[in-house]
């Protein structure tokens, strides 16, 4: 695998973190299982705006962290160097 950040990585680490099943963080998170693996997959495009922010509440981030780590992901891909990097803040200390 190549060195650039993929958002579906960073969140599959970061629900691990949590402790938690993928199928238990999409039922908390209120988003499908399925497209919760569309997501960490990355077959899917970017999560909806109203589904960032069920996902930033379960994670304990806000909006903004999100769509920063999208911001990323995409210049990743755009070209990018961007670096993969570890889920941060409430996550990481789980």
């Amino acid at each position: 695998m190549d060195d650039r950040f993929h958002f579906g990585i960073w969140l599959k680490r970061a629900i691990e973190n949590l402790g938690i099943s993928q199928k238990e963080f999409a039922k908390r998170a209120g988003v499908s299982f399925a497209g919760l693996r569309l997501w960490i997959s990355h077959r899917a495009p970017n999560p909806l705006a109203f589904r960032i922010v069920r996902i930033a509440r379960e994670l304990g981030l806000s909006r903004e962290v999100i769509e920063a780590k999208l911001a990323e992901a995409q210049a990743a891909a755009a070209g990018g160097d961007s670096v993969e990097s570890e889920p941060t803040g409430a996550i990481a200390a789980a």
